[in-house]
């Protein structure tokens, strides 16, 4: 019995001790670093800029905090793509030209984009814009805003294209697309002549392009990959000499690269009118949704009509 005894004396006492015990809830916990990322932002960019609407009044009920105030929980962050205000998609350049791209998108999310909002640089060819570019307006769902970015072509000729995503007050990105994870992007190409248009005339001689057509077969498929992506089309033009054409493929799926061929000559000893049909074939081996082009340079330059395509490869 005194064992006994001894044994719930004993028990007794450590459960008393074990109410005394710290309780481990002075804990520190560290936040996610890509929540505290802080950009250095040039004092020479020019940001967004809204023609359409005026800036909404604010209420006790909008939050129009400038200070990086998370969003509401359970907000979502949505955004779509409204247009090109500038710069349309394989706009010619010259080497070293300044341009603002502008870009046109509607809050089509639950949250008010506030002036804490950022567009940023996401990845691709950068061209000399800023690595982010806040918010002038208060943005509220269902309402529109044009954002521009100042940018400058390189030196070299070539075709070139920037994606840029949107960032919220907390940090997190987000795009136009069904998931709102797709970038914008900006598509220039790069010329050693002075280009005024897609058309105008260049010093290089040769025939005069006076038409361009382009098809892609599978332009929307889903199935199992490597699938050959054919694109087929017909250049007009008239007079004698050469030309070049270079099929211009870009990805909005970020981080997915092309490998087409260089430009493609043709040449004619005849003066009239010609047609010449073309075929080009670019084997994919992954998922991609893009578009793709044909410029044509001769003793003008020309740029086709464009095609869009979505290839879901399954595993």
């Amino acid at each position: 019995m005194s064992h006994k005894r001894l044994l719930m004396i004993t028990t007794l006492f450590i459960l008393l001790s074990a109410c005394n015990l710290p309780s481990g809830s002075d804990e520190t916990e560290q936040s996610p670093s890509a929540t505290v990322r802080a950009e250095q932002t040039p004092s020479n960019t020019l940001v967004a800029t809204s023609s359409t609407q005026e800036q909404p009044a604010v209420t006790s009920t909008t939050a129009t905090s400038s200070s990086g105030a998370s969003p509401t929980p359970g907000m979502q962050d949505d955004a779509t793509f409204g247009g090109d205000i500038t710069i349309p998609d394989y706009t010619f350049m010259a080497p070293g030209e300044s341009f603002t791209k502008t870009w046109r998108l509607r809050n089509t999310g639950d949250s008010t984009w506030t002036t804490s909002y950022q567009l940023i640089f996401d990845e691709g060819d950068q061209m000399g814009g800023a690595d982010s570019v806040p918010f002038q307006e208060i943005v509220l769902p269902g309402e529109s805003i044009d954002i521009s970015v100042d940018l400058t072509a390189p030196d070299d000729p070539g075709g070139y294209t920037g994606f840029w995503m949107l960032r919220n007050a907390a940090g997190e990105l987000f795009g136009v697309g069904e998931n709102a994870d797709q970038s914008i992007f900006v598509i220039i190409t790069v010329v050693e002549e002075d280009p005024q248009s897609s058309n105008t005339p260049a010093p290089t001689g040769g025939p005069t392009i006076t038409g361009a057509t382009l098809n892609a077969s599978n332009a929307n498929y889903s199935g199992e990959c490597s699938v050959d992506l054919i694109f087929t089309g017909v250049i007009s033009s008239t007079g004698t000499g050469t030309f070049t054409y270079t099929l211009v493929p870009t990805a909005q799926t970020p981080g997915f690269e092309w490998f087409p061929p260089g430009p493609i000559q043709a040449s004619y000893s005849t003066g009239g009118a010609h047609s010449l049909d073309i075929a080009i074939t670019l084997t994919i081996d992954d998922s991609v949704v893009g578009s793709a082009n044909l410029q044509i340079t001769g003793s003008n330059n020309f740029t086709s009509n464009t095609v869009n395509f979505n290839i879901s490869c399954e595993d």
